[in-house]
């Protein structure tokens, strides 16, 4: 579950992601959130990703406006 937070918008993905690593990718300056397999999460529209902590938490800059990026990953067995 991904969970974006801006002062306007509130968006979800409730695709689960069952990948226990995500990294950051970048596409002509713009930054996004994939899976290990390359899947992903985010499209790459922030111009800053910051992992804050290693809960999955990450703080996002899109344009002027920041937001938090919250990812709750499914673990499977």
């Amino acid at each position: 579950i991904v969970l974006l937070f801006f002062t306007e918008n509130l968006s979800f993905c409730n695709d689960s992601i069952e990948q226990t690593l995500v990294k950051v990718y970048a596409n002509n300056n713009y930054f996004g959130l994939q899976t290990e397999k390359g899947e992903n999460i985010t499209e790459a529209e922030y111009t800053k990703l910051i992992l804050l902590g290693e809960k999955g938490l990450w703080l996002a800059q899109k344009k002027n406006r920041y937001g938090i990026i919250l990812i709750i990953i499914k673990l499977t067995r």
